[in-house]
């Protein structure tokens, strides 16, 4: 996540053309991640993680929200 907001400072700092599509560049990967990384913690049964700070971690990430739904229905949503 620290390449989206190194790319979003560039951007706000230097206003150019080039900045622009690498600052949505990096944003779309960080939007990519964030969806892997939801899916794989969705997989997880919750109950059965005994440390109640990983649980809080988990529930947050599955909680969420556009990660859940389908390609189509988050590029939907997304424009």
């Amino acid at each position: 996540m620290s390449r989206v907001a190194t790319s979003e400072w560039r951007y706000a700092t230097n206003t150019t053309d080039f900045n622009k599509r690498r600052m949505r560049e990096q944003q779309s990967l960080g939007v990519k991640f964030k969806c892997l990384s939801w899916r794989r913690a969705a997989i997880f049964n919750v109950d059965q993680i005994s440390d109640k700070n990983v649980q809080r971690q988990l529930n947050r990430i599955i909680k969420e929200g556009r990660c859940g739904l389908g390609d189509a229905k988050y590029t939907e949503v997304k424009h």
